[in-house]
């Protein structure tokens, strides 16, 4: 998912980006790129140990600052019409679980936020940026698929309960402040 589009053109790795986006490996399978951050400066994604990745030397599922994902099961509806959906989603990996996202795109950088830990943070002045779409999407970063034969029905994504909001900046906040205070201030002499 990802802000400042332009168009609604798809955006996948190595395209050309006007916007930056994020994404993440649902099985934690490619254990060298599991969370990544795209921009116009990155159309192929940040490597390892840039600094948009907070916490994180690598992007592994294996790196200890994701380990707070994994170890889901699948639901059992899904296990009863795939049997061979068994086991648990290893530590670092997002699979068989809702997440609340949060893309925070501020004045100086757009931040990247999963179940209250932030991720990634791109700083805005290093990237050029096309317009003002959010976007949602869901590629595939690796060359081959599943061999299981129900791979078309099991991969995929789920995206529920969009929110956007326009939150003012805080200076902003401080002048309606005391523009009520004025107002206030008014009414009791009147």
């Amino acid at each position: 998912m990802g802000t400042a589009a332009s168009t609604t053109s798809a955006a996948f790795p190595g395209s050309a980006q006007d916007s930056v986006w994020f994404a993440a490996n649902g099985d934690g399978g490619t254990t060298s790129a599991d969370f990544r951050s795209y921009s116009s400066a990155a159309t192929a994604s940040y490597g390892d140990g840039n600094a948009v990745y907070l916490g994180a030397t690598t992007r592994s599922n294996l790196n200890s600052f994701y380990s707070s994902f994994g170890g889901v099961t699948p639901p059992a509806a899904q296990t009863a019409l795939f049997p061979n959906q068994t086991g648990t989603v290893v530590a670092g990996a997002m699979a068989f679980a809702w997440h609340q996202v949060i893309i925070d795109f501020t004045a100086s950088v757009i931040d990247w936020t999963v179940d209250g830990k932030k991720l990634a943070s791109v700083d805005r002045s290093t990237v050029t940026l096309g317009g003002t779409n959010i976007f949602f999407g869901h590629s595939d970063i690796n060359g081959t698929s599943s061999a299981d034969a129900n791979d078309a029905a099991l991969l995929f994504t789920l995206i529920d309960n969009i929110k956007v909001e326009a939150i003012p900046e805080p200076g902003a906040m401080g002048l309606t402040a005391l523009a009520a205070l004025g107002l206030l201030s008014r009414r009791r002499r009147a």
